[in-house]
């Protein structure tokens, strides 16, 4: 009996510990910035509804186009959104705040740096005639 309590406790922290992880993202650091002032969360608050309202539009208009080049431009719409919305951020805090968030949540510093085109999966190796955007049938 003893032993039996002993297991399900474990397997529910295991279980709140898992779930836990998986749930913070990059919004949710975010919204965590240092020593805000209430006027500072007041205009962080009134921004972030404003651009979630204008990310969910355009992010249908993404998902429901069949034309890639039309696809190609609410995506350059939404990263341009993305960037307007940091920059207004920004400005509403103070220099030690700007830091953290730069550092933390800003976009541009988030690069995927780990992808190389060309490489891997079978492609072999010296030869980049393809990779990302194009075709593997160009000679």
């Amino acid at each position: 009996m003893n032993l039996r309590r002993v297991l399900l406790t474990v397997a529910a922290i295991i279980l709140a510990v898992g779930v836990n992880a998986q749930s913070v993202n990059r919004t949710d650091l975010c919204q965590n910035i240092p020593n805000l002032t209430p006027e500072q969360q007041q205009k962080i608050d009134k921004l972030s509804t404003t651009h979630q309202t204008t990310m969910d539009g355009l992010r249908a208009k993404f998902h429901s186009e069949r034309d890639g080049v039309k696809a190609s431009e609410y995506k350059t719409q939404m990263n341009n959104e993305m960037q307007k919305h940091y920059k207004n951020i920004s400005g509403i805090l103070t220099t030690d705040q700007q830091t953290w968030y730069d550092q933390t949540c800003n976009v541009n510093s988030r690069k995927n740096t780990s992808y190389t085109p060309g490489y891997g999966r079978g492609q072999g190796y010296g030869r980049q005639s393809y990779g990302r955007g194009q075709s593997r049938f160009i000679e």
